[in-house]
């Protein structure tokens, strides 16, 4: 049976802010973006504000490892902007600020729509983030005119710093085959019985710890009983010497 496997990546998406030390965007734009982008390698979290020519804008890079949900702690973070009228611009950072977060500066010269990627590269870990198309404007009175993004509903900030030190893992939503069954912890507790039914333990059951009760015999095996147990009792089988 197939279902659509929604998981926690929503909340990412709208509530991963960062308290790093990462300034707002340029002067007179207080708005910043942000985006969550995945590869099969690692888990992308980026902020940033409007990007201005001439103007250096502040980007909060949160890389995240996949393979076992933990901060990129090491490397080289390299954002790319270019399109078909010039030279592509390179703006790098050669290690984080602190563990999984980097922070680039970023000063375009180019006006217009602009292909914006994200290449990570350490020892043992190389990826790169194609995160499509973003706008350069020509100044900050054009940047203010672009109308924001509103969002109706309620969300939870869940900081990537808070995420990293939990066993806590995000997916993109799909839709898969799930199992029938599920094996899943749990556990037993024993039926108490009311204090004010009368039981009685037949098939040679005797109980491990001593309560209030008599016992008698049938037929070799012993037989205990009690009228008001305060709680149940662990029982054994005994056999009564012939």
């Amino acid at each position: 049976m197939k279902v659509l496997c929604l998981v926690a990546a929503a909340l990412m998406l709208t509530a991963c802010r960062s308290n790093g030390p990462f300034p707002k965007a340029a002067s007179g734009v207080p708005h910043t973006d942000t985006m969550t982008h995945w590869t099969a390698k690692t888990e992308l979290y980026l902020e940033y504000p409007r990007l201005i020519i001439g103007q250096t804008s502040r980007f909060a890079v949160h890389l995240t490892r996949l393979d076992d949900f933990k901060p990129v702690d090491s490397g080289r973070v390299e954002i790319r902007l270019g399109n078909q009228n010039g030279a592509p611009e390179t703006f790098v950072t050669d290690a984080p600020s602190k563990a999984g977060i980097f922070g680039v500066d970023v000063r375009p010269t180019q006006p217009g729509v602009q292909r914006m990627s994200l290449k990570l590269a350490s020892t043992n870990l190389v990826d790169v983030h194609d995160l499509g198309s973003v706008p350069v404007f020509p100044d900050a009175a054009a940047a203010s005119r672009q109308p924001s993004e509103v969002r109706k509903e309620e969300t939870i900030a869940f900081l990537k710093e808070q995420q990293w030190s939990l066993d806590f893992a995000t997916e993109v939503v799909g839709e898969r085959r799930e199992r029938s069954s599920l094996r899943v912890p749990g556990g037993c507790r024993p039926q108490t019985v009311p204090p004010t039914f009368p039981h009685w333990r037949w098939h040679g059951l005797k109980p491990r710890r001593p309560f209030s009760s008599r016992e008698g015999t049938s037929g070799g095996h012993s037989v205990s009983w009690s009228s008001a147990l305060s709680q149940p009792a662990a029982w054994t089988r005994h056999k009564l010497p012939s």
